[in-house]
This record gives structure tokens, sequence and C-alpha cells, in this order.
């Protein structure tokens, strides 16, 4: 949804190119704030901290429609919200390595990208309907409105990820 939305309100806002440079600048953030997560091991569980990741995503491009009004506070939510994506992709990699029985995880990944091609088609024609019908402030609602769906859903089946107690025979 963000890939629909901030062209089309950079193109509101008179300035069509100036979508692109937004939309590298939200590449950018994303990938130095991998970084910095990648740098240090995180007290929070995966089971906890996926769920948390995805909702602060949702709720970061949720906010990016009631700044749409002031591109300077329109760009720092845009930056916001791009320092959870590099961490959340990041995430759901770990989640794979996690979930996925032994001697599925090729295939287990395979589903995921598959799932992010297709989720990616879905918010960008869900977002392109919506700046059509409300403004290009309605593909962030979208956009949010599905990440924060998302982490409910993952808050629900967080067990499937939590660590298991291992069980150690009795000596004897």
């Amino acid at each position: 949804a963000v890939e629909v939305g901030v062209p089309a309100v950079t193109t509101a806002a008179g300035s069509a190119a100036l979508g692109g440079l937004l939309l590298a600048g939200w590449a950018c953030t994303s990938v130095m704030a991998g970084v910095l997560y990648g740098l240090r091991p995180w007290p929070v569980p995966l089971h906890r901290r996926l769920p948390a990741l995805m909702g602060a995503c949702g709720v970061l491009v949720a906010v990016m429609a009631v700044t749409t009004g002031s591109l300077a506070l329109f760009v720092v939510a845009l930056l916001a919200a791009g320092t959870t994506i590099t961490a959340q992709v990041t995430a759901h990699s770990l989640a794979v390595e996690v979930a996925a029985p032994p001697g599925t995880a090729t295939e287990a990944f395979g589903w995921v990208i598959t799932a992010a091609g297709v989720g990616l088609a879905a918010g960008q024609s869900g977002a392109g309907i919506a700046v059509e019908a409300a403004g290009p402030s309605s593909a962030f609602v979208v956009g949010g409105a599905a990440g924060v769906a998302v982490a409910a859903l993952l808050w629900l089946r967080r067990r499937t990820l939590a660590p298991v107690a291992a069980t150690v025979p009795p000596s004897g």
C-alpha cells in the first residue's frame, strides 16, 4: 500500500518524481534499521516479537494517513514506518526456521515468498482502488489495517513459535 500511496501523495502535492525519492529513503531507512536490529540479541522471544513488529508496522503505516496534509510530517511518518520493514522480514525468516518441520525449510521459505508476493499484489491492488475512491491517504488506512490484522493473527498463533521445553529422560 505504501508503494501506491506515496506516489499518490506526492503527485497530489505537485511533484510526482518526489514519490520515487521518498520510497528510496523509505528503503534506506529500512536497511539501516535492519542493520541495527541485527547487531544485538533481543530480550523478547520471537513468538512475542514477531506480532509486535508487524503491529508496529501496521500502526506506523496507518499514521501516515493522518500526515498527508503536511509533506514534512508525512516524510517523518514514512521513514518511521520504514524502520520496521527489515526487522519484521528478519523475524519472519527466523519464524520459518522455528516452525518448519525438519527437512521442509526450503519449501516453507518458498511458501513465505509466495505469500509475500500475493500479499504485495493484493495490497497494491487494494490501495490503488482505495486511492481512486477516497484519495491518497486511504492507501495507508488500507495498508495499516492489513498490518494490524496480520499482527493480531500472529498474536493468536504465537504459541506456534514459542520455545518448547526439552524433556530430559529420567536417568536410572
